[in-house]
């Protein structure tokens, strides 16, 4: 079998390649030539045959695979309508294949995909305005097939509000949503009116047009609810059409302004058109303009203030807002008003209202002139009357962005502030930097224009990193300020995005520069006290040198760079004078006075006391605790003398006192060329028994006197010590010296001389210069001894950081003079005063120079034990608190605010005053300083004072910096009348810990009463309807007033029955008061009364406008039968519900125009009197055409439904009521046959031809039908 097979097989490859050959395919050749070598020839071809298939499915396997599919997707809605533009993707999900592909649907929802391997796919479909609950679907393909898959979409619900139109004018219109900004265009609609969806808290253009029509554009600003419906008028090309404007004038009371004189300027061209007078009822006679036309309208009256209001006749009829007048003179005074809203119109409860001059940019210092914050949202200023239209207005509150005002002018003016969304806002992250890169701290920061125009966002301050943000920044350029002691800087010009496009927000730099301070040197003879001329102050800053020449005065100025200048100052005649580096301060009072000595001038002391000061240059005569002071001494060198080395010592307090103990200590030093050594005690040294001459010392003393002051200013003597005084001035002066000598007339250049015998503390003064002021004291001369003795009798002061009791000068040999400066830091207060000695030395080749003498030191006792003189002495009577333990001391004083004995502090109502604060402690130590106010009766005011929002806690962080003191104030605003007003002052250390906390109290008393501001929600009441009146009500400054008595209603009042309703506080809100179940019976106004303990009693009225239905008619249908010329008489009755009388108006309709009957009523028009009726009556009767005759008698029939609709207008509400009747009418028709008859039936006459030419026959035709017949005859 299987040889048959074979034999088979290989018989037709043979016949195969035989027919092969026969087609010119010479295969058979090759066969053969296989064949001839022994090798059968079909297995060979077979192989070669599978080698060329399986070699094509290497290279082509779509040969041998399934052929592929198509698939269309379709995406539709909910509601079954397509989607279009939504992304549709498919993958294969095969191993073998990594086929993917996308599409957006086209307009019909669809999605087509070929080539789609056949097998498993997966589909996946998204749009951003759709969500698709399987947006995922695995789908099988079929080779060679259309596949097909839906996808179900359901819309986005976006969160857009409506915006409404109608268009007046054209009976269509081509209405168009415009971007306000870019003005492309959003939405079309070909309608007489309708709405758009829009996103909320933007401004849009809404633009109308039609054929033969002038087109029409209205800017909307749409909040977070709906708008509308937006008036759009269109007038006839060539035709102007007219609005009737209605203007009310009222004083601030409320009551109608007679005689008020009303103007309209074209806000266009300027122009004054129209002037007109108000009547008794504040009211102007109509006045007509043209539809579309701006206006101002500027209304004055005797012993009121000018005011305006503007406004666009955008209607056929205006009714704009009644202009309220406020009395003063309008010669000198205008009233500028502004009304903050949302975008919606609604008021904004407290925005920051500022006005700003137009002629000034920011300056750091530069402010509001006028500011408020309304809890209303209408802020009124009074300003002069020259600086109307010279100021612009900004509106501001945290959640919305700034809106500015170009041109304020005197009268009303409105805001509008949009919501400060994500995508309308932005953050505006402000750092601060020096000259060198640092942070500022406590620097001013704000946001302006590009311009630098102000926005209205308060300015902030920065904390210790420099940094301070805004998060309310509107989309446009502008520049960040910043201001610090005295100075300005600015951003470079920047414009933030949106917060949803930049969360972390945009940042900005403001860089101080190095700025160079105006320094004034004063130059003055030390000993005459007279100013010295022609001397040379030189002076290297920054790097670079300046000099000045005194002018007679003594004083020259130059520019300096801020920070450290070394100075030299040489005058003919004097030596010269090398000062400590001098500290210059950009924003501050740079002095520096400097005192010469005389090259002619010999006296035996050598080194100079000039005085204490404060780090700021202040000369004082008395010391606060914790407090850092400069002492400044004057080392000149003898003339004469020959030394090789001079030593100038100068200690604080007594020599046997530990550091510490006299209560203040040496922290720096600073002389030019000087050798310095220093210590915190005398121990070291060897100790021998001294007179001690550091408190006082025997021996004459001489004080120095001109027209500037006594030097020294304190002395201290012992007993019997005597004193010369010379006048060293140009004039003669007369001098007291206590109660030892009441005047003695000194002559100028001339002395005397006193011996003071009594101890205490005597007065120096001049009669001549009352102000110039000294003190001498007299000690015992046992005392002297006595505190000699005294060597380890003080307490120990606690040594803290680098503090010493002693400093040692060194210089080598040098000509002219010297400045040395000691810096002491003084400690906690004390009845003992700080006192500073020194003593000179001048070492010569024989001999040592010691003032005072001292012959005993480098001998018998050590150098560093030598006597001393008293430099001068300070009291450290602090009149505040202070703690020793913790090194702190501080004070609290009131400025503003009056002082008496009965009552203590007081302020009064509405007048700022300052709470001043100064604290000493640590050298650089930081504190928190917090005023707290105690009740509503006091609040703090925020930017240095402005009348702008105010807290009634404040705080500020302080550093005492070096010289170890602080000091600010807060400034506080009265705002309740109260007679126990209190502020708790609280200084916190940096670790958080409370230091101190002090209770102030004072009063706060008004000479005029003040006033009640009162908002109602809602504004307007409906008749009818039973309402929550909702009274917030707070004072002048926006605080609720919690114990008001609110009542509406009056006795006399009929829309309340004369009832008066008690409105009750709300729990929870503070001056808030709700009067519940406030129902009127009809329309008209409403009034309140307002009146709270301290307050003026505030009155108000309420409008109630009338109802949607405010009748009804009865009975709600109505049925007619007519089968006579008599007709049917139906009667309907209106019911009046208000407590007004109504006029109502009555038409009858039907739905087709009947043939057989007729209606009517008996009065058109109907006078229903207050919670009355009226009845009417319905005609149903035969119409005057109705046919009572037929070519056969016959009963016509006829139903007929109509409706009787009855209109009411009380105010501008209307009230359409319908009744439907239906009438059935019947009418008989009799026969025309039997509407007339003959006298007879037949004629017949006969005619004689011979003699009748004519005969005569009668025939009566009678009419029995209600018309007039045509009767034909037919002769035949």
């Amino acid at each position: 079998m299987a040889e048959g097979f074979v034999g088979s097989a290989v018989g037709k490859w043979n016949a195969f390649l035989e027919w092969l050959d026969g087609k010119g395919i010479p295969l058979k050749a090759a066969a053969d030539a296989i064949e001839e070598k022994g090798i059968p020839s079909l297995p060979v071809f077979l192989l070669l045959l599978a080698l060329v298939i399986f070699g094509l499915a290497q290279v082509l396997p779509s040969l041998f695979t399934a052929a592929p599919g198509s698939a269309v997707i379709t995406v539709t809605a909910a509601d079954g309508t397509p989607v279009a533009g939504a992304t549709v993707k498919i993958y294969s999900l095969n191993a073998d294949s990594k086929y993917t592909n996308e599409t957006i649907t086209a307009s019909d929802g669809r999605a087509t995909f070929r080539g789609i391997p056949a097998g498993k796919a997966r589909l996946l479909v998204s749009s951003p305005d759709y969500i698709f609950p399987d947006a995922s679907q695995d789908l099988t393909v079929e080779s060679d097939s259309i596949n097909k898959a839906s996808v179900s979409a359901q819309a986005i619900q976006l969160n857009t509000v409506a915006v409404y139109f109608q268009v007046e004018g054209p009976s269509n219109a081509s209405v168009y949503l415009q971007d306000s900004i870019t003005g492309s265009v959003l939405g079309t609609r070909d309608a007489a009116s309708g709405s758009f969806e829009v996103d909320p808290n933007r401004e849009y253009l809404l633009r109308a047009s039609a054929p033969g029509y002038s087109p029409v554009e209205q800017s909307v600003r749409v909040g977070s609810s709906n708008y509308g419906s937006v008036s759009l008028v269109l007038v006839k090309i060539g035709e102007t059409a007219a609005s009737q404007v209605h203007i009310a004038v009222w004083d601030n009371a409320g009551e109608a302004l007679a005689n008020a004189t009303v103007q309209f300027v074209d806000i266009a061209t300027g122009e004054r058109v129209y002037s007109l007078k108000t009547g008794g009822d504040g009211k102007t006679p109509v006045q007509e303009v043209p539809l579309g036309s701006s206006w101002s309208i500027i209304a004055s009256a005797d012993g009121f203030l000018t005011r305006s209001i503007q406004f666009n006749a955008s209607t056929r009829e205006m009714w704009p807002e009644a202009i309220r007048m406020v009395k003063g003179n309008a010669d000198t005074t205008s009233l500028i008003t502004i009304t903050v809203t949302d975008a919606t119109g609604k008021a904004i409860n407290s925005p920051i209202v500022s006005l700003y001059s137009r002629e000034l940019s920011f300056n750091g210092t530069q402010l509001a002139k006028y500011q408020d914050a309304p809890f209303t949202g209408e802020a009124s200023f009074q300003i002069a009357a020259s600086e109307s239209g010279q100021l612009s207005a900004t509106a501001y509150k945290p959640g919305y962005l700034p809106s500015v005002l170009l041109y304020a002018t005197a009268g009303e003016h409105a805001l509008a502030l949009a919501t400060a969304t994500d995508d309308a806002s932005g953050v505006v992250n402000v750092r601060v930097t020096a000259a060198d890169g640092s942070e500022v701290s406590g620097a001013l920061v704000t946001l302006l224009a590009k311009e630098r125009a102000p926005f209205g966002i308060p300015a902030k301050i920065t904390g210790l990193d420099g940094l301070q943000s805004f998060s309310d920044a509107p989309l446009k350029e502008m520049v960040a300020v910043a201001s610090y002691e005295g100075r300005v800087a600015f951003s470079e010009p920047f414009t933030p995005q949106s917060r949803t496009a930049s969360p972390q927000g945009a940042s900005a730099e403001v860089a101080f520069p190095l700025l160079k301070a105006r320094t004034r040197f004063s130059v003055r003879d030390h000993y005459a006290s007279k100013p010295v001329a022609s001397a040379q102050v030189s002076v290297s800053s920054n790097g670079e040198d300046y000099s000045c020449a005194t002018d007679k005065n003594g004083v020259c100025y130059l520019d300096l760079y801020e920070g450290q200048a070394v100075a030299t100052v040489a005058a003919q005649g004097y030596e010269g004078l090398t000062p400590p580096p001098l500290s210059i301060v950009a924003g501050a009072d740079n002095s520096n006075a400097f005192e010469l000595v005389s090259t002619q001038f010999e006296r035996a002391s050598r080194l100079v006391f000039e005085g204490l000061y404060t780090l700021d240059g202040e000369k004082v005569n008395s010391v606060n605790p914790f407090t850092t002071y400069n002492a400044k001494y004057l080392l000149t060198a003898p003339q004469g003398l020959s030394f090789t080395k001079a030593n100038a010592h100068v200690r604080v307090g007594d020599m046997q006192t530990l550091l510490g103990g006299d209560n203040a200590v040496i922290v720096a030093y600073s002389a030019v060329g000087a050798s310095i050594t220093r210590g915190t005690s005398y121990e070291g040294a060897q100790t021998t028994a001294q007179p001690t001459e550091e408190s006082a010392a025997a021996g004459p003393a001489t004080v120095y006197f001109d027209e500037a002051g006594f030097t020294p200013q304190d002395l201290q003597v012992v007993s019997g010590s005597l004193v010369t005084f010379e006048n060293k001035g140009g004039i003669s002066q007369k001098i007291k010296i206590g109660d030892l000598i009441q005047g003695v007339t000194i002559a100028a250049n001339k002395s005397f001389a006193y011996e003071f015998k009594q101890t205490g503390d005597f007065q120096l003064s001049s009669e001549q210069f009352p102000d110039n002021a000294g003190t001498i004291t007299c000690i015992p001369a046992a005392s002297a001894e006595e505190t000699g003795a005294a060597s380890t009798a003080a307490a120990a002061g606690e040594q803290s950081g680098l503090t010493f009791k002693w400093v040692n000068f060194e210089f080598q040999r040098f000509t002219g003079t010297r400045e040395l400066l000691v810096q002491i830091r003084t400690g906690a207060p004390s009845a003992q005063p700080v006192t500073l000695n020194h003593r000179t030395a001048f070492y010569a080749a024989t001999d040592v120079l010691r003032d005072p003498a001292d012959s005993d030191a480098g001998a018998s006792k050590a150098e560093l034990l030598a006597f001393t003189a008293i430099s001068g002495s300070f009291a450290n009577d602090f009149q505040g608190e202070c703690s020793p333990e913790l090194n702190f001391c501080y004070r609290v004083v009131f400025s503003g605010a009056t002082y008496s004995s009965q009552y203590g502090f007081q302020a009064n109502l509405g007048e700022s005053f300052k709470l001043y604060y100064s604290v000493y402690g640590l050298p650089n130590s930081q504190f928190t300083i917090t005023a707290k106010a105690d009740g509503a009766a006091l609040a703090f005011e925020s930017l240095g004072g402005t009348n702008g929002t105010r807290f009634a806690q404040v705080a500020a962080q302080v550093r005492t910096g070096d010289t170890g003191q602080a000091s600010g104030f807060f400034t506080v605003f009265p705002q309740r009348i109260s007679e126990d007003a209190s502020v708790t002052f609280t200084v916190s250390s940096a670790a958080g810990e409370t230091v101190v906390e002090k209770r102030l109290s004072l009063r706060v008393i008004s000479e005029r009463q003040p006033k009640l501001r009162v908002a109602v929600v809602p504004t307007s009441l409906t008749a009818l309807d039973s309402s929550t009146l909702t009274f917030t009500v707070t004072d002048e400054y926006g605080l609720p007033v919690e114990d008001a008595a609110v009542s509406v209603g009056k006795a006399a009042s009929q829309l309340l029955a004369g009832s008066v309703i008690e409105a009750a506080p709300l729990e929870g809100q503070p001056g808030v008061y709700a009067a519940e179940n406030v129902q009127p019976s009809g329309i008209g106004g409403i009034d309140f009364a307002v009146t709270a303990p301290f307050f003026s009693r505030s009155t108000g009225r309420l409008q109630v406008k009338a109802p949607a239905a405010f009748f009804e008619a009865t009975p709600a249908s109505i049925q007619a039968s007519v089968d006579s010329a008599d007709g049917a008489v139906t009667s309907f009755v209106v019911s009046n519900k208000l407590s007004n009388e109504l006029r109502v108006t009555a038409t009858v309709f039907t739905a087709t125009n009947p043939s057989l009957t007729s209606f009517s009523l008996a009065s058109a028009s109907m006078r229903v009197k207050g919670g009355e009726q009226a009845e009417n009556w319905l005609y149903s009767y035969y119409a005057q055409d109705a046919m009572l005759i037929a070519e056969k008698p016959q009963t016509l029939r006829e139903d007929v439904q109509g409706r009787i609709r009855l209109r009411g207008r009380i105010g501008s509400v209307v009230q359409t009521v319908e009744i439907p009747f239906v009438s059935r009418a019947s009418l008989m028709q009799k026969s025309l046959d039997d509407a007339w008859a003959l006298s007879a039936d037949s004629l017949q006459f006969q005619l004689n031809n011979e003699n009748e030419k004519t005969a005569t026959v009668s025939l009566a035709i009678t009419n029995n039908a209600p018309y007039p017949l045509l009767i034909n005859r037919d002769d035949s």
